[in-house]
């Protein structure tokens, strides 16, 4: 038996393994120890968010790295990093009412503290350091491979260090491919 969809005809066993696929994927994608039908502060369910949030990450990264890519050289790099924080505050503005439980503004507002500073602190320097390191002439494909590698290998540390975060010997093979990945990536042909 077939079902009529718009301009598709599917039949009932194909509609049976997207069922089956999309259940598999969406609990492939689950976050260790969640369960099932949690809800987060969007209103769906906790797997949109585990993944959601990393696909929003890379997405927002590639678009970084092209954009920072494309500043014209002319302009002064913290006159550039200001620009980038005024259109950030605007963003930030517009899409707050989404986010914010308003009855917990001031609650949130209590909250802030020096991680904060820190963190503005910590992207400034990534903020500038890849602007002026495109601008000295890395190639997008090579810098952020490069640096990428070098904040994973630094960040595993600091987790298995400061954080207690377990550190398996394939974590650790994990590294020396990235090592030799970076190498082969940055090797130039004379």
């Amino acid at each position: 038996m077939a079902i009529l969809t718009g301009e598709f005809w599917l039949d009932r066993k194909l509609i049976i393994h997207i069922w089956w696929a999309n259940t598999w994927i969406r609990d492939f994608m689950k976050p260790p120890g969640s369960e099932k039908g949690n809800s987060n502060i969007m209103g769906s369910n906790e797997n949109f968010l585990f993944i959601g949030s990393a696909a929003l990450a890379v997405v927002g990264t590639i678009g970084y790295h092209n954009f920072i890519k494309m500043i014209p050289a002319t302009i002064d790099p913290i006159i550039s990093v200001i620009a980038i924080y005024v259109f950030v505050m605007i963003i930030s503005a517009l899409i707050f009412p989404f986010f914010v439980d308003r009855s917990a503004i001031a609650d949130n507002i209590r909250m802030v503290n020096w991680t904060q500073f820190g963190v503005a602190c910590a992207v400034v320097c990534m903020e500038l350091g890849f602007l002026l390191m495109y601008r000295s002439g890395w190639d997008l494909s090579v810098g952020n491979v490069v640096t990428g590698v070098a904040i994973n290998i630094v960040l595993l540390g600091i987790g298995f260090l400061l954080f207690k975060e377990a550190l398996s010997p394939i974590n650790v093979l994990g590294v020396l491919l990235s090592i030799v990945g970076v190498a082969l990536i940055s090797y130039r042909v004379a």
